[in-house]
């Protein structure tokens, strides 16, 4: 099993080595995609077979070996040469040893191109991100805001899309340096008007609105709104801050909660599409705190294995 996970990965690590090392080009949103698949698979069979190691080795101190169970053990022997030297047969330190260096190999082959893959990593993140956000919260947001018995369902979104939709932010960032850069009340109340208004000024209602734009590109591999934006999808390299991911995790959970009750259910609401999109954002979106921490996940195995490591010395 692990074999065969390890030839199936270094077949595909070095297949996209080779491309990425003679690219001129800069990637496509499909090829960015590849690469973070890629990398996640990476860091989970990793961090699968550095499991088997450890287990084993924990296995291993806690039943140590005897003269009766082996007959090279000398009934004298420290308690360490029992846990390690004499508590292997040479099937299972083959084995053992066989796994530690396919760990190693894998390790030296994603440091090789962390770069690449860590931006393939942020650039999946934040397009996955404002799909969610922007495109497919939308539609839901104008359907809800019809209807007066939603009004819990359209704070949500527009607490969704005013903590990650980059429009948003940027529109905040402008009014305030237009201000002087001072929130005062009656700039929070403007721009709260201009948030869940529809229809007039809108950023999430009207053919000709930013978001509306921004959810409608979203469609396109391109991920460019227009040449009269500045929002382009494929540009962008930044992955959500930890509290970003947090509340936007935190909000979405909540709003598709099978055990709330009463006046709080907002799950109804939806329609079945957008709690799938919701369902797998949450499902894909657990790993990217592990993700945006490549480099430094990816030497957390080795560390893991650095115990059986040195146990190997004594075999």
């Amino acid at each position: 099993m692990v074999s065969d996970e390890y030839t199936s990965l270094t077949s595909d690590l070095a297949w996209h080595t080779n491309v990425t090392s003679t690219r001129m080009s800069e990637r496509s949103s499909k090829e960015n995609r590849e690469l973070y698949e890629l990398a996640l698979r990476g860091l989970q069979y990793l961090s699968g077979w550095s499991v088997q190691v450890l287990d084993t080795f924990t296995w291993k101190l806690a039943h140590c070996a005897s003269h009766e169970t082996n007959r090279e053990c000398p009934k004298d022997a420290e308690s360490y040469e029992k846990a390690t030297r004499y508590n292997y047969n040479s099937d299972e330190r083959f084995a053992m040893i066989e796994v530690i260096s396919m760990i190693k190999s894998v390790q030296t082959q994603l440091l090789r191109l962390e770069a690449y893959y860590s931006e393939a990593i942020r650039r999946s993140v934040y397009r996955e991100l404002q799909t969610i956000v922007i495109g497919q919260l939308s539609g839901p947001l104008i359907k809800a805001q019809k209807k007066k018995d939603r009004i819990n369902l359209v704070r949500l979104i527009y607490a969704i899309q005013a903590t990650c939709a980059d429009q948003i932010l940027e529109q905040i960032d402008a009014d305030t340096g237009g201000a002087g850069g001072t929130h005062s009340k009656s700039w929070s109340r403007s721009a709260a008007s201009r948030f869940v208004h529809s229809n007039q000024g809108s950023l999430t209602t009207g053919s000709n609105s930013t978001l509306a734009q921004v959810a409608a590109s979203l469609g396109h591999d391109s991920g460019s709104v227009g040449s009269g934006s500045a929002f382009d999808l494929n540009k962008r390299r930044v992955g959500p801050s930890s509290s970003q991911l947090y509340l936007v995790r935190t909000m979405l959970e909540l709003m598709v909660d099978q055990t709330a009750s009463g006046r709080h259910v907002m799950r109804k609401d939806l329609d079945s599409a957008t709690l799938t999109a919701i369902e797998t954002f949450l499902k894909n979106s657990f790993y990217w705190p592990y993700l945006l921490n490549f480099s430094g996940k990816l030497v957390y195995p080795l560390c893991m294995c650095l115990p059986p490591c040195a146990c190997m010395w004594q075999l």
